[in-house]
């Protein structure tokens, strides 16, 4: 399934993954107009690192744990990190 228009894009990072192949992403995702959040779930070590883009185009990056929020505004909600790094390893 795809969608156009996405607003957040999340990505399960496999252990087997190459570093980099998930930030040299980064510049793709975000060259899309919708997109304000980027999260990449990090599976070998239960991290979690958000991308978020501003209303001036400015992107932030934040590293969160297990005990973390993760907020997503726009569109106005909010995931534990805990229940997203509980992806079977």
């Amino acid at each position: 399934m795809t969608v156009d228009d996405p607003l957040i894009i999340v990505e399960v990072v496999l252990p087997t993954s190459g570093k980099t192949e998930p930030v040299d992403k980064l510049a793709e995702y975000f060259s899309r107009p919708t997109v304000r959040h980027d999260v990449l779930v990090w599976q070998k070590n239960g991290t979690i690192e958000h991308h978020t883009r501003d209303d001036g185009g400015v992107i932030t990056t934040l590293a969160l744990r297990a005990g973390d929020t993760l907020r997503f505004d726009p569109p106005g909600f909010e995931v534990l990190v805990a229940d997203l790094s509980r992806v079977e390893r």
